[in-house]
């Protein structure tokens, strides 16, 4: 028995599809929560036919970490699935993600976010860029069986694991992860567990969304912790043989050569919001209207 949990946020039509896609994974005893501002999202849940337990929880627009908190509280499945309403689940996403649970050692598994964007774009070019780099990271720490941090976008862990999430943490799947790590467990990378994710498609939206993304790394728990994965000395290293490998014509090399200067911009933003103004989370928390589609 498992609970999948999606918050949604204005992705009416969205949610709507993704619910529906996924129909055919759930059986009698599994469960769907959706936690969303939207009541439309309610009525729609309540006309699926099939037999599963559907609940709807109305969101007071606190962040995503108190929305999953509300899901939290009452959901009764063995297994924790997350994720968002704007995103593709591709077909078994679900068995695959709950494979890695038949050790007892696992206690959190992680799926593979797959960029949804057209490559040909310079924006769609930099998320196909970043997965890559996030794939390859957390396959090589899995297979030298190390510390690092599941995708939020599928993420999967043992319910009685997790009881709330910290609502000023601007990174839940990092917190999630760290957590689930310091109490002795494995997390496990399930590739074949894809989501298919819209990434933002202009320069303010990109740097809002890396800046919760990547500045939420700055949160003192993680800065504290030997685990830390996160870093611009190692996004340096990895990225060296990235740029080297990754890119396949002279169009996509200067495209790399652009994120180059955006990530520097972009850390270069991070210590003077994190470190300099000291912003509060409620500062960063903004909605990324050009990933939704």
């Amino acid at each position: 028995m498992f609970s999948l949990i999606i918050t949604s946020y204005n992705e009416v039509e969205n949610t709507k599809n993704l619910i529906q896609n996924i129909l055919s994974s759930f059986n009698k005893n599994d469960e769907l929560i959706l936690v969303s501002p939207n009541l439309e999202l309610k009525e729609f849940l309540e006309k699926q036919r099939k037999e599963f337990n559907k609940v709807f929880i109305k969101d007071f627009k606190k962040g995503k970490p108190a929305a999953l908190n509300l899901a939290l509280e009452i959901a009764q499945g063995k297994f924790i699935i997350c994720t968002d309403g704007d995103v593709i689940l591709r077909e078994n996403a679900i068995s695959e993600i709950l494979k890695p649970f038949q050790e007892r050692e696992v206690g959190l598994a992680s799926g593979q976010p797959i960029s949804k964007d057209d490559r040909n774009s310079l924006f769609g070019y930099w998320s196909h860029f970043l997965v890559n780099a996030a794939h390859i990271t957390r396959q090589k720490r899995e297979d030298k069986n190390q510390f690092f941090v599941a995708s939020g976008y599928l993420l999967a862990f043992r319910n009685s694991l997790i009881d709330l999430i910290p609502e000023n943490t601007l990174v839940d799947d990092a917190w999630i992860s760290h957590n689930i790590s310091n109490q002795g467990y494995k997390i496990a990378y399930t590739p074949l567990a894809r989501v298919e994710v819209h990434f933002p498609k202009n320069f303010k939206d990109w740097i809002t969304q890396k800046l919760r993304s990547v500045g939420g790394y700055q949160e003192k728990y993680i800065k504290e912790s030997q685990q830390n994965m996160r870093s611009f000395k190692n996004e340096s290293f990895l990225g060296v043989k990235l740029v080297i490998a990754f890119p396949k014509s002279f169009k996509e090399y200067f495209y790399t050569l652009l994120l180059i200067v955006a990530r520097i911009y972009l850390w270069l933003k991070i210590i003077w919001v994190f470190k300099i103004q000291k912003n509060k989370t409620r500062n960063i928390w903004k909605r990324i209207d050009s990933s939704k589609y």
